[in-house]
């Protein structure tokens, strides 16, 4: 007999131990529901039963997308319904008013409903939204300022610029990179402008970019951009003459007033010279002068002439002061521009282009350089003898030919200088709606990051994984879409009826296929609700506990810990036989 160690109890105590932390292992799966708590209870059953959560989790919310999707395409099939119920009572006019029992005047008032259709016809399409996407009208959606502006440069805004300076300057890039820089800025600073590295031998500008402030660059809204009357297609137009005379000449060497006087002048600033001519007045009488200036009454002037003709004057002899930034020498660039072009036109010459093509062909010389040798219209004396004509000459020069009345802005193909059709603010810069990512010939242009969104489709995300997408294709729904924008039933009212009866086709084809594309949804959903559910059911079995055979361990383990004590206590006693021997 031994007792320094007592096997039988240390036996006993390890069994006890055990049987403890078995019990306390049943009594967590018992409390918590599952048969893996951490790693070590099951390492690849805990791997495979993660991974399945994913897909689960993955699978409800692609089915809630699905049904989202649902109801975005319910909201564009009801817009859809209402608009063929506006085409039919078009086509049943149109029927009418093909009977000639109606006079013109009783067609005419059956026209003048169906212009009202028509108009609704056009606000369905731009109001029908789900949550801020407009539906019917696939060129409309909305995205971000920044967007806005990178698809507007793509659509005309950087290639009618390009198009007015070749046509009317003669004057295009040397195919160098342009980068479009969009930064915040700061509201009421620089809206636009262009930057580069000045190159000593040259004078031309490298590593250009044209830089825009978005604070002061908005609303974008297509056309124009901006606000009336200094639209935003017009400031990237100024813009774009810096950028293509920075790669034709030596930019460094010029004058800023003919910078910024040409640039101006491809668009034309009659606002700007008219606000500041009212400006230089100063005093009570601006408001007076302002007005005066628009009255297209050179003779009196609303009694202002005297204060018109002194700031005229005083424009006018700034030309060759120090360039100081302020809006009054940008109209002192802008009318010695205007006044050099009349000059060089009225002596046989094609105006300011002739200037431009000699800077062009002539690269190292200077503006004095040009003005001595062009082949019209010349200054013996260069930029002096021109300073001198135009502080004599330029006032009445602006009395003759300068008109700040009417809609022309002054521009270089406006009427007002060339005597054709009158360009307003509206469409000085002409409109084309077509995206190039390209659209310029004399510049490569590198983006910015913010890229317009692809605007003809949505994607519906309705699979846990990446891929597993449904397309939709947007449309557009608008008047101008359907063909109907010039029915007209009291010219031709049979033209009408096809022409109603082709745009109920259309809408019917976009119903059907929306239809098709919500019955595919219904059944997507239902095939991933199913997936969740048997996939759930898969990962319940690997992660879950079965209680009925755990409460079985459980009370195991309780009936052997109670038991290991019991013998722990027996085992405990052996030693105290070799009492017995001692007495």
């Amino acid at each position: 007999m031994r007792i320094n160690n007592n096997l039988i109890a240390s036996n006993a105590h390890r069994q006890l131990d055990l049987n403890v932390i078995n019990t306390s292992k049943s009594m967590e799966k018992l409390s918590s529901g599952y048969r893996i708590n951490r790693a070590g209870d099951d390492a690849a059953g805990l791997s495979i039963s993660e991974k399945m959560r994913g897909q689960i989790r993955g699978l409800h919310r692609a089915s809630r997308n699905a049904q989202d999707s649902i109801s975005l395409i319910q909201t564009m099939e009801g817009a859809l319904a209402e608009k063929h119920a506006m085409l039919q009572r078009g086509r049943e006019l149109s029927v009418q008013a093909a009977n000639d029992t109606l006079t013109d005047e009783d067609k005419q008032s059956v026209q003048n409903e169906i212009n009202q259709l028509k108009k609704e016809i056009d606000n369905i399409s731009n109001s029908t939204h789900f949550n801020g996407i407009k539906l019917l009208n696939a060129n409309s959606i909305d995205v971000g300022e920044a967007g806005k502006i990178v698809e507007f440069l793509q659509k005309s805004w950087l290639e009618q610029s390009e198009k007015l300076i070749k046509d009317y300057f003669g004057l295009e890039a040397d195919g160098v990179e342009l980068k479009i820089n969009l930064i915040e800025g700061v509201k009421g600073g620089t809206l636009a402008y262009v930057s580069g590295l000045v190159d000593v031998g040259t004078g031309k500008l490298s590593n250009l970019s044209l830089v825009i402030e978005m604070a002061d660059f908005s609303p974008a809204t297509w056309p124009n951009g901006g606000t009336a009357p200094m639209y935003n297609d017009r400031i990237i137009a100024h813009e774009m003459v810096h950028a293509v005379m920075a790669r034709t000449m030596n930019f460094a060497a010029l004058p800023t007033w003919f910078k910024e006087g040409t640039a101006e002048f491809i668009h034309g600033a009659d606002e700007r010279l008219r606000a500041d001519i009212a400006w230089e007045v100063g005093g009570s009488n601006v408001s007076a002068v302002y007005t005066a200036l628009g009255t297209g009454d050179h003779s009196t002037w609303g009694g202002q002439t005297a204060n018109i003709e002194s700031a005229v004057q005083s424009l006018i002899n700034q030309v060759d002061s120090p360039w100081v930034g302020t809006s009054a020498m940008y109209s002192t660039g802008y009318l010695a521009t205007r006044f050099l072009d009349y000059h060089i036109r009225s002596n046989g010459g094609e105006g300011i282009k002739d200037v431009m093509v000699y800077l062009n062909t002539n690269q190292t010389h200077t503006l004095d350089d040009a003005l001595k040798n062009i082949s019209n219209g010349s200054y013996a004396g260069g930029l002096t003898d021109f300073y001198n004509d135009f502080k004599t000459n330029g006032l009445d020069y602006f009395k003759s030919q300068i008109n700040l009345y009417n809609d022309d802005t002054g521009s270089v193909w406006g009427s007002d200088v060339t005597g054709g059709a009158s360009r307003n603010a509206e469409d000085v810069v002409p409109d084309i709606a077509n995206i190039n990512p390209q659209p310029l010939s004399g510049f490569s242009i590198i983006w910015p990051d913010v890229q317009p969104p692809e605007i003809s489709k949505l994607n519906f995300q309705v699979g846990a994984n990446s891929g597993q997408q449904i397309v939709l294709q947007l449309i557009s729904t608008s008047c101008e879409s359907l063909a109907l924008t010039n029915v007209n039933v009291v010219n031709n009212a049979s033209q009408a009826i096809d022409s109603f009866d082709t745009a109920i086709q259309i809408i019917s084809s976009h119903r059907s296929r929306l239809g098709a594309i919500q019955n595919r949804l219904q059944h997507t959903m239902q095939n991933l609700d199913n997936a969740a559910e048997n996939l759930t059911s898969s990962e319940s079995r690997i992660r879950d506990i079965d209680m009925a055979k755990e409460m079985i361990a459980l009370t195991k383990q309780n009936t052997l810990q109670q038991a290991a004590q019991a013998m722990l206590a027996q085992a405990n006693q052996v030693p105290q036989g070799v009492l017995q021997l001692l007495r």
